[in-house]
């Protein structure tokens, strides 16, 4: 069974950047639209723009996209300076997927978390009009940018936006102002709930819910080992429950038991016991685990609940492409 409709590529930030290119390269042979690529707030490793750089030179037709990078870390200046660099050097194929991280940022990048919500409907609009090789005079209540024309010839006037969220009112927002929003271990149940918020927003905003896409990432884990892949699937919601953001997501999904054990065990800083807490049901919703035929099945449950873009986003053991990623390739390309 293979899938023609819309499929897109995620990249683990762990992963080498020869895999990374070599994985792309493939999913772009086997049909995958786009490849996105994950940059962590919560946990800061390696930068998905660099990847990008890298990605625009070394392909051809996929799109490429910012999977996601942090409204507070970077000026909106700077973003739509550095994508309209990377739209250039790729020949139009630039996305940028941009979220509000959360208030643990704070420490990292000597900044204040604050009204996120607004910040972002400020950053989008900031954005555009310097991509669209406007001069820009805006006083917003974050930001503010006087008399700026960027020194450069856009390669296109509108890099498509999308906003990730796992809560309503973020999403409400995505719906308001964004061109996507892009959800992450988020069941197929939920992603019906922040469907329904994100077409209230862009209604309330005077558009049509057909513009405005929705894409989600899928952690997928289709090694033969199933054990080892169940283990796998447990591990990584287990690591996104060490954010507060996700533990709430977790609780809004009815794992409230789930996340309050998950709080404990990463308070104590035991990530054995952290993956303990996940069950079996708590990792087969969340992400996709199993044989190719269960997680082909599992992804049509997605597209059900209302996601048009899977992003499917193959565990990557360091070193190893074999035993998920090109299975994943091949399973899901065309």
């Amino acid at each position: 069974m293979h899938m023609a409709r819309r499929v897109g590529f995620g990249v683990w930030p762990n992963m080498a950047i020869g895999d990374a290119l070599a994985a792309v390269r493939e999913a772009e042979k086997r049909g995958f639209e786009s490849a996105w690529i994950v940059e962590s707030s919560l946990t800061p490793g390696k930068d998905a723009v660099s990847y990008l750089g890298a990605l625009a030179v070394s392909t051809q037709r996929i799109g490429l996209a910012t999977g996601v990078i942090n409204l507070f870390s970077r000026s909106a200046t700077l973003v739509a300076s550095t994508m309209a660099t990377l739209d250039e050097m790729s020949k139009g194929r630039i996305i940028l997927g941009i979220g509000t991280g959360h208030w643990l940022i704070s420490s990292y990048h000597s900044i204040t978390f604050q009204e996120p919500l607004a910040r972002m409907r400020e950053y989008v609009e900031v954005f555009r009009k310097l991509v669209s090789g406007e001069r820009v005079d805006y006083e917003g209540k974050h930001l503010r940018v006087k008399g700026l024309k960027l020194n450069l010839q856009p390669f296109r006037q509108r890099i498509p936006v999308y906003v990730a969220t796992v809560s309503e009112r973020l999403a409400r927002v995505a719906g308001e102002v964004a061109d996507g929003v892009l959800f992450v271990l988020t069941s197929p149940a939920k992603v019906t709930e922040l469907v329904k918020t994100v077409r209230e927003g862009a209604e309330s905003a005077g558009r049509s819910f057909d513009d405005v896409d929705v894409a989600c990432y899928l952690p997928t884990f289709m090694m033969k080992d199933a054990e080892k892949a169940m283990r796998g699937a447990r591990h990584t919601v287990a690591s996104y429950g060490r954010s507060i953001h996700y533990r709430r997501l977790y609780r809004r999904m009815g794992y409230r038991k789930e996340a309050d054990l998950l709080k404990d065990a990463w308070t104590s800083g035991e990530l054995e016991k952290a993956i303990a807490q996940v069950t079996e049901r708590m990792a087969k919703e969340l992400v996709v685990v199993g044989s190719s035929e269960e997680c082909l099945k599992r992804v049509e449950d997605f597209r059900r609940a209302g996601v048009k873009l899977p992003i499917v986003q193959p565990l990557y053991t360091p070193g190893d492409l074999d035993s998920n990623v090109k299975p994943c390739i091949s399973a899901f390309g065309t």
